[in-house]
């Protein structure tokens, strides 16, 4: 985030789960563990969100011209939860195109 100096702390359980990204991102086609794939834009930029919905883990990555950068990971909370499936919804149903 920007300014620098006004970002928290690292939140330790976030950095224990970070070795959890690479697998996420590897296996995202797996539709036996019920991963959801979806993008969206925020901001101007285009994301790719890769949810594994059973253990409640969410990779962001944001999608430039000829890669990927790993934008955020973390565990949303029940709110945040609710807001991710109502915008996979409307993604399947406008079209659901990476």
């Amino acid at each position: 985030g920007s300014p620098e100096e006004l970002r928290k702390a690292p939140m330790p359980d976030r950095l224990e789960r970070m070795p959890w990204a690479k697998p996420l991102i590897e296996n995202e086609g797996d539709t036996a563990a019920a991963i959801k794939v979806w993008a969206n834009e925020r901001h101007g930029n285009k994301h790719v969100c890769i949810w594994f919905d059973r253990n409640n883990y969410l990779v962001v990555l944001k999608q430039c011209a000829a890669h990927y950068l790993l934008k955020t990971t973390y565990c949303p909370e029940s709110k945040r939860q609710r807001q991710l499936h109502k915008e996979y919804a409307a993604w399947k149903r406008n079209g659901a195109r990476l």
